[in-house]
């Protein structure tokens, strides 16, 4: 009697999958939790972190990804591995997707949408870049398809690939199979359409949650009479568009007599190396700079009641 749900996204490491980033966390617990809530609806999440092809984890029933299972779909219809491939060749030379990862999910969403057409009522999909790539599986199709948006990137001169982030947004308000899109904010959704023009289907806002048994206020750690540091922290990979280096920049402008007053945490992945430039202007500018890199949703409850400031510096999020 419930309406299937096909949700494909990322797990969080910490709940078995491979991801380390604040958007896994929306993708898993939003389908998790409208499962844990036993509504209307049943979430079957389609992942690229697992490699099972069919697994339980908590509430949610996971269809995950391996060579053996691609290779077993590649096979069961020749004429549709000729079509992925030429597929992820034109996604690579338009929106230059990585070629080989695009024509992976090309052959495993397609797959999974075959065998579950017929019953599926919805199927949840994050981001422009990930509906362009089922946007070219999907026809008319008897499912609706929602669509979340996280953020706009098509104007944030950060991005390296501003102008084709700009061409990939800008093709979802024209788009004929989405029922209906998702915005995380308010501002996110009424910049969105200032930039893009309003769609023609549905809109709605749904603020990120989070996991109130973990992120719960408790008493603070530090003692208030004590005259102690005041401790900043910013939580986020490593990234021009997080803005690390905007605060340290702004920390530099500081007097050193204030500036002494502060202690920087930064929390999140480094993957593309920057905390050594980021250590030696800190260094530079004596300013008290912490690098804690990836850390567990129950590591940084515990590490924000140290806190007294969280900031969140990334420039169009």
């Amino acid at each position: 009697s419930k309406k299937l749900v096909i949700s494909f996204g990322h797990i969080p490491r910490e709940i078995g999958g491979k991801q380390h980033s604040g958007l896994s966390q929306v993708m898993w617990r939003l389908a998790n939790e409208i499962n844990r809530l036993n509504s209307h609806y049943i979430v079957t999440f389609v992942s690229t972190d697992i490699h099972s092809p069919k697994s339980r984890i908590q509430h949610t029933e996971v269809i995950g990804w391996n060579k053996r299972i691609l290779s077993k779909y590649s096979l069961t219809n020749p004429i549709f591995l000729c079509k992925y491939f030429w597929l992820a060749i034109e996604l690579k030379l338009k929106y230059k997707f990585p070629f080989f990862n695009t024509l992976a999910k090309l052959i495993f969403w397609g797959n999974i949408l075959s065998k579950v057409k017929d019953t599926v009522a919805i199927v949840h999909i994050h981001g422009v870049n990930n509906f362009a790539i089922l946007n070219h599986i999907v026809s008319i199709a008897n499912f609706k398809i929602v669509v979340s948006i996280h953020g706009i990137t098509g104007n944030d001169d950060t991005q390296p690939r501003k102008n084709i982030q700009y061409e990939l947004e800008k093709s979802l308000i024209g788009s004929k199979k989405i029922s209906s899109v998702v915005f995380v904010t308010e501002a996110i959704r009424k910049s969105y359409f200032r930039l893009y023009g309003k769609p023609d289907y549905a809109s709605e806002v749904i603020l990120n949650g989070y996991d109130p048994s973990i992120f719960a206020i408790k008493d603070q750690f530090k003692d208030s009479n004590v005259n102690t540091k005041i401790n900043l922290v910013i939580i986020g990979g490593l990234t021009e568009l997080k803005g690390q280096k905007r605060v340290l920049e702004a920390l530099a402008l500081l007097p050193s007599s204030v500036k002494d007053n502060f202690v920087l945490t930064l929390i999140g992945v480094d993957k593309n190396n920057m905390m050594p430039e980021f250590s030696k202007f800190a260094k530079k500018n004596k300013i008290k700079l912490e690098f804690l890199g990836y850390q567990t949703p129950t590591n940084i409850a515990q590490i924000l009641q140290s806190m007294d400031y969280l900031i969140l510096a990334s420039s169009t999020e």
